[in-house]
């Protein structure tokens, strides 16, 4: 495992043609999650590298996995709509 430094160039390594855009995506979103500190916001440690994959260490949220938090946060969503059109 070699952990991400993203004030050097280690990334380069990992940008494949097909892939470039993709990984340049990610690596813009890890400069802007580890500068975000709110409560809201799961918090980001650290990255890394290993065969071609990326890995971010995030803060534990215990309750459910991210999946189930996000159907039932859609399913909210789909609740509050559904009050809405119903009050019009």
């Amino acid at each position: 495992m070699k952990e991400i430094k993203l004030e050097e160039k280690e990334l380069e390594k990992l940008k494949i043609d097909q892939n470039q855009s993709n990984i340049e995506v990610v690596i813009n979103e890890i400069r802007i999650w580890k500068e975000l500190d709110h409560p809201n916001i799961i918090k980001y440690y650290t990255s890394f590298v290993e065969k071609e994959s990326v890995y971010i260490v995030m803060e534990l949220v215990e309750g459910m996995n991210l999946a189930e938090y996000i159907n039932n946060l859609k399913e909210k969503v789909n609740s509050v709509n559904d009050s809405c059109r119903a009050q019009k």
